[in-house]
């Protein structure tokens, strides 16, 4: 549960595009950090290191509209 609602806010709060302009892997991952801040009350534990790297695992093809559509169906 906890994970499938990172992966909602990332991908419906487009949090992902905060890592676009990012140099390093620490700007990486306080970015990720920094866009789950307004958030935090709608997650069920604090975002641990290992959440942040599943996320940043997440394809692409998972982010379009059809396939959040399909998922949130199921």
């Amino acid at each position: 549960m906890h994970f499938r609602t990172l992966e909602r806010i990332f991908i419906e709060e487009r949090i992902y595009k905060m890592i676009e302009q990012c140099k390093t892997n620490d700007a990486v991952i306080a970015a990720v950090h920094d866009g789950f801040k307004p958030f935090r009350r709608q997650l069920v534990r604090e975002l641990a290191g290992a959440d942040v790297e599943r996320l940043l695992a997440v394809r692409i093809r998972r982010i379009s509209l059809f396939d959040i559509n399909n998922t949130a169906r199921r």
